[in-house]
């Protein structure tokens, strides 16, 4: 049926129409057609296609030296704090082998052990709560027997306005005892004991190691505190945590299921993600371009997307499929013959080690951040712009930035990557 009226506006004659159909399905006798399944990814191809993502990291102070918990003196048994310590879990310090190891649950408390969740908050900066949820975190020792984790490092830079000293004591939190697994600072008789990350502008250090540190002192004096290593030995057979691969089941995300190693959002969407990561190449940006690709876009884990094909190998890996363990080099092939702006031939390779890793090696963390020049270079990425020569050239001596820094292995490298 069909309506139609007329209407005269300013001469001009408009009609409406309207027209209204109604079927019934029985009355020709036929049977309602269910609704069609719609298909979210290419109809025709045996994968999903990738997304690209380039992670444009500000690596620079104050963002490498801020803690994750900036209370001195906020502890709180009753709050989880996260981190690389499992805060349901009690931990021993191996002396030999200078990390933590997980001891028992923590439901009972923690007298005589270290208790994971003061760990987390007296220990960890932003930067490890970031490294844990994209990688698993940075691990200092990483095979098929064993995996331990490292906190990042904290220069001092800042100084307690990033990273304050932090106290447990009987009179503001709990007691020593109960939280602190040492023979001097968890016995029954101390009643206050502080647990520095650096020593006012300096980093905490012995002969080998730098910045990686949990320095305690009873009397307050970082200067002269007792080092304890900020490494703790994750993923534990029989004392899984949360992130360890094997403590999924094989339906939980691609590569689940079958190893011991603590993982993250990159491991868990490599088949719908692909990682690259840019930063910055010198200390100072005032007077040099400051940005640059640390590792291209490309797939990250043990197979690769392949077209309308399945997916296949990844010669690119940056993880083994079978054990977990991260490759140190996976982009050996591209890397091989290039030489770094030090002179250094290229060693280490990858989003995940470049995100895991810078800071590591740096003398201090760069100070000015010329955060549209490290965007232009992830942009002109994408846009496959070529930059100029300068954002990659070695500064000249005498290219201070402003600060004094006159020597090219001052101004260089600054992000700490090997």
């Amino acid at each position: 049926m069909s309506i139609f009226s007329r209407c005269k506006s300013h001469g001009a004659t408009t009609i409406f129409a309207t027209i209204a159909l109604v079927v019934s399905a029985q009355s020709f006798g036929a049977s309602v057609v269910g609704a069609a399944a719609l298909s979210d990814i290419p109809v025709y191809s045996a994968s999903n296609v990738p997304a690209n993502l380039m992670l444009a990291l500000s690596v620079e102070f104050p963002t490498g030296t801020v803690a994750a918990y900036t209370g001195a003196s906020d502890y709180s048994a009753s709050f989880s704090y996260l981190g690389y310590f499992d805060n349901a879990k009690c931990y021993d310090y191996d002396t030999t082998n200078k990390y933590f190891v997980p001891s028992g649950s923590a439901s009972s408390g923690c007298t005589g052990h270290w208790s994971g969740n003061m760990l987390n908050w007296a220990s960890m900066t932003a930067l490890d709560e970031f490294r844990q949820a994209l990688t698993g975190g940075y691990r200092v020792f990483d095979d098929t027997s064993k995996t331990v984790l490292q906190r990042s490092r904290v220069t001092g830079q800042g100084s307690a306005g990033n990273f304050p000293t932090k106290h447990i004591g009987k009179a503001v939190n709990v007691m020593p005892s109960s939280v602190i697994g040492d023979k001097t600072f968890g016995a029954a008789t101390v009643n206050d004991v502080y647990i520095c990350a650096h020593d006012g502008n300096n980093e905490l250090a012995n002969s080998t190691d730098k910045g990686v540190f949990l320095g305690l002192t009873i009397g307050g004096d970082c200067s002269k505190s007792t080092l304890f290593y900020a490494r703790v030995q994750a993923c534990v057979s029989g004392m899984l945590e949360g992130n360890c691969n094997s403590a999924h089941a094989a339906a939980d995300y691609p590569g689940a299921g079958k190893y011991d190693k603590p993982e993250g959002l990159i491991q868990q969407n490599y088949q719908r993600i692909r990682v690259g990561a840019a930063g910055y190449l010198t200390s100072l940006g005032l007077n040099h371009p400051n940005g640059i690709v640390r590792a291209l876009i490309r797939d990250n884990g043990p197979t690769a997307y392949n077209g309308l094909g399945a997916r296949k190998t990844n010669t690119h890996a940056e993880w083994d499929g079978a054990s977990g363990v991260f490759a140190t080099n996976p982009d050996a092939d591209e890397v091989s013959a290039s030489i770094s702006v030090t002179g250094q031939t290229v060693t280490q390779s990858g989003a995940i080690n470049y995100l895991n890793q810078f800071g590591l090696t740096a003398p201090y963390y760069e100070t000015n951040d010329t955060l549209a020049e490290l965007y232009w270079a992830a942009l002109a990425y994408y846009k496959k712009i070529a930059l100029d020569s300068s954002y990659s050239a070695v500064p000249g001596a005498g290219d201070t930035g402003g600060n004094g820094i006159g020597t090219v292995s001052d101004t260089i490298q600054l992000d700490g990557f090997p």
